[in-house]
């Protein structure tokens, strides 16, 4: 057990960060992005998708037991004497890009934006583009180790998606576990995410925005910005936070197991049922609709 923990710690330690960018024109049409790794999503006025990243060496690991993709660092428990191997997983694509430099494909080529040294694969169809975690074919067992944290600039015009409940479908022999919130910032498109156990941090989205996460708390800041269309915020056993400037128009249906407010709310209705509050409310007379709802945490509703 202690040589496979050392052995392990050593390669995490020789662990080195490379930045790499990929631009992809795409202003129209709709982003589904599907991935475990930590990300922040900031809105612009371009017409070019563009991933950004510091990407570790990957530490891939191959034995008994069950499969794990982890953001982080790890630790291997374990009392079985088997043999355990590692191997550096993304120096092939490293080779690769090295044997390939200067050289371009012989005769025509299908449209693939698949991101060398990241750990995504990118496809375009027609108006759709997709963003989705590198998948390992036939390795039932697998650990795969990283520290990679990506920034994706999305077009304000372009409609984005996000479900990570999707890619546990698609990966169904692996666990994926990251403990990083996922964060957007300035998007001014309309945005739909749909998670499983992952906190969500949105910044100056002016929505419309569509939220559904399980397991997740959702903490929403209007520092710069007023929103200005439908929010709709769902969370199963999580905690919603909401900060908005006081001068905000909004009409709100919260319901949570305890709503608390420093804004002056309007109370229209108010009602309880199986310890849920359900309230009512309208801001400044009303005006942007907000649809907040957790079934087991707490609403907060800040003024900035």
């Amino acid at each position: 057990m202690k040589k496979t923990f050392i052995t392990l710690v050593m390669l995490l330690a020789a662990v080195s960060l490379s930045a790499q960018e990929k631009k992809i024109d795409f202003k129209k049409g709709t982003l589904e992005i599907c991935t475990s790794a930590k990300i922040q999503i900031s809105g612009y006025n371009g017409d070019q998708v563009v991933i950004k990243s510091n990407t570790p060496e990957n530490v891939f690991y191959s034995g008994k037991g069950n499969s794990f993709v982890i953001n982080g660092q790890a630790r291997v428990n374990t009392t079985s004497t088997d043999s355990i191997s590692y191997l550096y997983f993304s120096n092939f694509d490293k080779d690769k890009k090295e044997k390939s430099k200067g050289l371009k494909p012989l005769g025509s080529a299908k449209e693939d934006h698949t991101a060398v040294d990241m750990n995504f694969d990118i496809q375009q169809f027609g108006s759709r583009l997709t963003i989705t975690d590198k998948q390992v074919d036939n390795q039932s067992n697998v650990l795969f180790v990283n520290s990679t944290s990506y920034e994706i600039l999305v077009p304000n015009s372009v409609k984005l998606v996000i479900d990570t409940g999707k890619c546990k479908k698609n990966n169904s022999s692996r666990l994926i576990f990251s403990a990083e919130a996922l964060k957007i910032d300035n998007y001014a498109g309309e945005l739909m995410i749909s998670s499983q156990y992952k906190a969500i941090e949105l910044t100056d989205v002016s929505g419309p925005a569509l939220v559904n996460t399980l397991g997740g708390d959702v903490k929403v800041v209007f520092d710069k910005k007023r929103p200005d269309e439908l929010f709709s915020i769902i969370s199963n056993d999580g905690d919603i936070d909401i900060t908005m400037p006081q001068l905000s128009k909004i009409s709100a249906s919260i319901i949570g197991q305890e709503i608390l407010s420093n804004l002056d709310f309007k109370i229209l209705q108010e009602d309880y049922h199986a310890n849920q509050k359900m309230v009512n409310a309208e801001l400044n007379g009303g005006g942007t609709t907000f649809d907040i709802k957790t079934e087991f945490g707490t609403v907060y509703l800040r003024k900035k």
